[in-house]
């Protein structure tokens, strides 16, 4: 469940943030790779996990996993443990590992709408499956309610923008506030650009975890018609008279976007 709390979290120092995360980061190893290592930040086979369970679930992402339903998971302790993929969510780039361990540390999750511009977060993964454990970067919020193109086509919403270093690796791993509870799944790099990291926000995770824990899936409705959220680019190339909102680039007739006049 989200940290509840007094409306002004306590500070922690980074130190103090990372020795109570740290022991909730996995490593997830898999034989999979992929579809772009350039922009999805994790190296062929390797990634990070978080726990949020004691009885072993633990959240990653879905690219990391993709197309792989087995697993080995390396555990804070530096024990390696079978795990298999229960649940999916394309959407969000999330997906939900089970393993069976004991003496489990799952991470407090706190809320990403409490985040504000120019906060510290503090992100922590296993970049190239390095000797030793998870590696620590710190950055600030640098935006919130960022949209990307993930290379497989999907657009990933609710992003939190961060400029801490993100790694080959670090993908999967958490995203922690001052106050060491998490804010963000660490997920993507802006190839093209220098200190450009994203991570999904958990206030979007938290709502589908439940879904995906029961029928291993999301279920989202279709309305048929393919939406591209509104930039400066965007109006520049379609010549827009608005400069926010939501641009229809494709409507299905049959569908109900459609059906209720929705145009192109």
């Amino acid at each position: 469940q989200p940290g509840s709390g007094p409306a002004k979290k306590k500070e922690m120092t980074v130190p103090e943030v990372v020795a109570a995360i740290r022991p909730s980061v996995v490593t997830v190893m898999t034989r999979g790779v992929p579809s772009n290592p350039f922009q999805h930040p994790s190296p062929p086979g390797s990634g990070s996990g978080l726990i949020i369970d004691e009885k072993g679930y633990i959240l990653t992402n879905n690219h990391l996993v993709e197309g792989v339903k087995n697993l080995v998971v390396g555990l804070p302790s530096g024990r390696l443990t079978p795990g298999r993929v229960v649940g999916r969510d394309f959407l969000l780039d999330l997906a939900l590992v089970k393993i069976s361990a004991s003496d489990l540390v799952a991470a407090r999750l706190g809320q990403s709408s409490s985040l504000q511009i120019g906060e510290t977060v503090v992100a922590i993964g296993n970049p190239f499956a390095l000797k030793g454990g998870s590696t620590v970067t710190v950055g600030v919020v640098s935006a919130l309610d960022r949209s990307i193109l993930a290379p497989n086509g999907e657009t990933l919403y609710d992003l939190i923008q961060t400029d801490a270093a993100i790694n080959p690796g670090s993908s999967g791993g958490p995203l922690v506030d001052l106050s060491g509870q998490v804010v963000g799944i660490n997920a993507a790099v802006a190839p093209s650009a220098q200190a450009i990291s994203y991570a999904i926000s958990i206030d979007a995770a938290l709502p589908n975890i439940q879904a995906m824990l029961v029928r291993g899936t999301v279920l989202r409705p279709d309305l048929g018609f393919i939406p591209v959220t509104v930039t400066p680019s965007i109006v520049a190339s379609f010549n827009l008279e608005v400069d926010r909102g939501v641009l229809a680039v494709q409507v299905e007739p049959s569908r109900p976007a459609a059906q209720a006049g929705l145009q192109v």
